[in-house]
């Protein structure tokens, strides 16, 4: 197979209960076309950290082989999401003096980045993203972008956001084993955003709220940026497991019952709607018991309450509701039938559930909100790239050069 081509894109969504891996062409025209796709089981992995090198090395090799068969490249680095990690949100301003006879340029916009980054980089904490909310220049204040411009002084609002500096670095290293380099890494629910999230929503401000299998992510957005973030560590496997014990059911039959059957309110039908529960019993033998939906709901339910009073705790501490006029949902929980309407209740907001982008070359399976952070990620790497052509930059695309060279040892020796 060929090796990957500069203007070809790879993403890896690694999550708890799948890995997904989506390989994309960039054309002429600057839109992508997704030309592989690899889906497995996730293996070795829960909440965003490895478990178990050796199966989540295997788990994603098995994801991005099965797309580079169908893309016939030979992927060799991808864009990479990072869901847990005990993400956190900073804020601080910084300025630095620039040259009063040039204009801004973007090398002064890195070394101001950079001097925030520094602030917060520690031996435990790793940068995932730096972005700038708006900038200041010597007195005046809320400039969009300062290129071009002349001043004294120049600063920045930074919104950055850190993980677990051990999560990452592990979880490089496997990564390395699977002779894989980082492009980047990005937050899950940041890169949701980029997939399911109008401009109109992301300028006048919103809250996506992202379901994955073992967290909950929630971040804002406002004035076109990611301006907020917090992961909570509960999630749709959680549900599963509680249909599980409450049903006497193997985990295999709740996530089937939770997909076809899942509600969060009851209705005047439900105790005439039967759903057949698989049991295993001694020795291997196998029965089917019975149960009302209002059953299955009232195991459901309290689950849903205890992730909505975190998130509702969260948004609160954050201040989120001043940030967002409205509230988009994805990830596989968001499908739950009534999640829409009870988080409206509840956070006394419209509420509506994210559709990925459509690009071409995806196949019908992958255009649910479970997708969002996969396709995310793609948009986010084209954005990246198209910047990169015209010279514009990205901080939000680096990734630590430590973790780059652990990266490349693991790549020479194994």
């Amino acid at each position: 197979m060929a090796k990957q081509p500069r203007t070809t894109l790879a993403a890896l969504d690694i999550g708890t209960s799948k890995i997904v891996c989506l390989i994309a062409n960039i054309d002429t025209k600057g839109t992508l076309q997704v030309v592989g796709i690899g889906h497995q089981e996730s293996k070795g992995i829960k909440a965003g950290v490895i478990t178990n090198v050796t199966d989540a090395e295997n788990a994603i090799r098995n994801a991005v082989s099965a797309a580079e068969q169908m893309a016939g490249v030979n992927v060799d680095r991808v864009i990479v999401n990072i869901s847990g990690a005990k993400q956190k949100s900073h804020f601080l301003h910084v300025a630095i003096p620039i040259n009063p006879n040039q204009e801004i340029n973007t090398r002064d916009i890195d070394r101001l980045i950079d001097e925030g980054c520094h602030h917060i980089a520690t031996d435990d904490r790793e940068i995932i993203h730096c972005i700038a909310l708006d900038y200041t220049l010597n007195d005046n204040q809320g400039i969009d972008d300062p290129k071009g411009m002349f001043g004294a002084k120049l600063g920045a609002n930074l919104h950055i956001v850190s993980g677990c500096a051990t999560t990452i670095i592990n979880l490089t290293n496997c990564l390395a084993r699977c002779h894989l380099d980082v492009e980047s890494y990005v937050c899950s629910a940041y890169a949701s955003g980029w997939s399911i999230l109008t401009e109109d929503e992301k300028n006048l401000g919103v809250i996506l709220i992202d379901f994955g299998s073992s967290n909950t992510a929630v971040a804002s957005f406002k004035g076109g940026h990611f301006a907020y973030t917090h992961t909570i560590g509960m999630g749709g496997m959680h549900i599963t497991n509680d249909i599980a014990l409450g049903l006497s059911t193997q985990i295999e039959s709740a996530e089937r019952i939770k997909t076809l059957y899942g509600s969060l309110f009851t209705s005047s039908g439900d105790g005439k709607d039967i759903i057949d529960v698989p049991h295993v019993g001694e020795h291997g033998t196998t029965d089917t018991g019975h149960i009302q939906r209002s059953e299955l709901v009232d195991i459901i339910k309290p689950r849903i309450e205890e992730i909505i009073e975190m998130l509702q705790k969260q948004t609160q501490n954050a201040n989120l509701s001043s940030m967002g006029a409205s509230i988009v949902i994805c990830g596989g929980s968001s499908q739950l039938t009534g999640m829409k309407e009870y988080l409206s209740h509840h956070f006394d907001k419209p509420v509506r559930i994210g559709t990925p982008t459509m690009l071409a070359g995806l196949a019908e399976s992958t255009k649910g909100p479970s997708f969002a952070t996969s396709i995310g990620m793609l948009e986010y790497g084209l954005d990246h790239y198209l910047k990169h052509q015209v010279g514009l930059g990205n901080h939000r695309f680096n990734v630590n050069q430590t973790m780059l060279s652990l990266a490349r040892w693991f790549k020479e020796n194994f």
